[in-house]
């Protein structure tokens, strides 16, 4: 006999069409769901997104490279957004509220942060790898007027007006500390000349000469042949000037002064002149004996050293004294450092004595004519007159090319400097999430549905539970 066959069930089979017949019942609930999860989660991502305008500049300026002004000073981005600025950017905002808001309360608006590029980032990164580190020091910074989307009050013009002013602002500070900057200082040169006697004044304006003369070869040296477009002079054409008033005109007039015993203050000048009598005579004094120490030394070693050959040693009255030598004792000399060295402390020791000795004996004629009431001639009263012209024609014409290399220098600066801030773009205005929108959306969904899948069957399995519970209850049975 055959037996029926009939189809076994097993209790953890799945049955595909039971699921899909809950979910279907559920349908409304697991859509209710998914949909509940998703409006919360771009809710909170909106509610936490913010207006943003944004701009891109970039420093351009020597130094920058280093993170250095061109003076020498620390560079940092936020003295683009320093307090001063940023009151002063506030004056652009023309509704009083927005803009007392925006005085208390400034630092928490704008921001700036580095530009990095692609490249560098990826250098960054291997080094990182590597465990090694790569230093990158950016000239191109995104400047950022943020607020939230809920509860912000300044329009998008707004934002864009005080980034603007910002980077307006900073461009004018630069401008005012290294573009407008004094090469040659011209306000000591403005005291009269008579308050000094004419040697101090050609002192003076001899050491202004080679200050400015110094300042210019530096320029020179960074701007080369620059001319100017407005007069067509250059820093070289400036420091010839200089040069011809001091090998010319100021030599001229200090032979004048020098051969006439001029003075305005005779009894200073007396007086001057002596104490510099005596300060060279301590100083010839000084080197003779170092000349004579350093000579007792060398002769000494020279002897040690059994050479054979003796040093000729003669002092005349009132010179210091010196070695006759020829070229083979040089020789025999520089074969040993300590020779050489004694060798010449004694010359050098002796050539400064000699040099002092000469500046004594011509201040000491200086004197003696300054003291003499005989030398003044009748012609002294007209050199005097003449020397204070052609001094004071000497100190305007050092202004007047000070003031020339002054502005040379400006013009020079501006023409290096004129895009010291580039705006790489201009400022646009856009709403910044601290989420993607899109992301949020789609994982809250996939989360979601997955919540209310698991919801829906726990639904059904309660349900069904009480059901069941109901027709025991009922004496139903299956």
């Amino acid at each position: 006999m055959e037996e029926d066959r009939k189809p076994e069930y097993y209790e953890d089979e799945i049955d595909l069409m039971e699921i899909l017949s809950v979910l279907w019942r559920r349908k409304w609930l697991i859509v209710s769901i998914v949909a509940i999860a998703m409006v919360s989660a771009v809710g909170w991502s909106l509610f936490n997104a913010h207006d943003c305008t944004e701009a891109l500049i970039q420093l351009n300026f020597s130094g920058i490279e280093k993170h250095k002004y061109p003076d020498g000073g620390q560079f940092d981005m936020h003295d683009i957004i320093s307090p001063e600025i940023l009151v002063k950017a506030a004056n652009v905002i023309e509704d009083k509220t927005h803009r007392e808001m925006f005085t208390n309360k400034s630092r928490g608006f704008v921001f700036i942060d580095p530009f990095i590029p692609i490249e560098v980032r990826e250098k960054t990164q291997e080094a990182e790898k590597e465990k090694k580190t790569y230093i990158y020091l950016p000239n191109q910074f995104y400047l950022r007027f943020i607020q939230p989307v809920s509860g912000g009050v300044f329009s998008p013009e707004e934002r864009k007006q005080v980034l603007l002013y910002v980077i307006k602002t900073y461009k004018n500070r630069f401008v005012e500390q290294y573009v407008k900057q004094k090469l040659l200082a011209v306000d000591s040169l403005k005291n009269p000349l008579s308050t000094r006697d004419y040697t101090d004044t050609v002192s003076t304006l001899n050491s202004n000469i080679q200050e400015y003369s110094g300042f210019l070869e530096d320029r020179i040296k960074e701007a080369g042949y620059y001319r100017s477009v407005k007069t067509g002079k250059s820093f070289v054409d400036i420091k010839e000037s200089l040069k011809t008033l001091k090998s010319i005109d100021l030599k001229e007039v200090n032979s004048i002064i020098t051969i006439s015993h001029l003075t305005r203050f005779r009894d200073n000048l007396i007086q001057k002149y002596q104490y510099r009598i005596k300060e060279i005579e301590k100083q010839r004094k000084k080197k003779e004996g170092e000349a004579r120490i350093a000579q007792k030394l060398l002769q000494d070693v020279w002897q040690r050293g059994e050479k054979g050959v003796s040093l000729n040693m003669q002092a005349q009255k009132g010179t210091s004294p010196f070695v006759m030598m020829d070229s083979s004792i040089l020789e025999k000399l520089s074969e040993k450092e300590y020779i050489s060295f004694l060798l010449k402390r004694i010359l050098e020791a002796d050539v400064t004595a000699k040099n002092l000795e000469v500046d004594k004996f011509d201040l000491e004629e200086r004197l003696a004519a300054i003291k003499d009431t005989n030398t003044q001639d009748e012609n002294s009263d007209a050199n005097a007159k003449y020397i204070e012209q052609r001094l004071e024609e000497i100190r305007s014409n050092i202004i007047r090319l000070a003031r020339d290399a002054n502005e040379l220098n400006t013009e020079y600066l501006q023409n290096k400097y004129s895009d010291v801030v580039q705006i790489l773009k201009y400022p646009y205005s856009f709403i910044s999430y601290d989420k993607n929108p899109r992301k949020v959306a789609g994982l809250s969904f996939i989360v979601s549905l997955i919540l209310a899948i698991f919801i829906a069957f726990f639904v059904e399995y309660i349900s069904n539970a009480r059901g069941k519970m109901k027709g025991e209850r009922l004496g139903i049975k299956d």
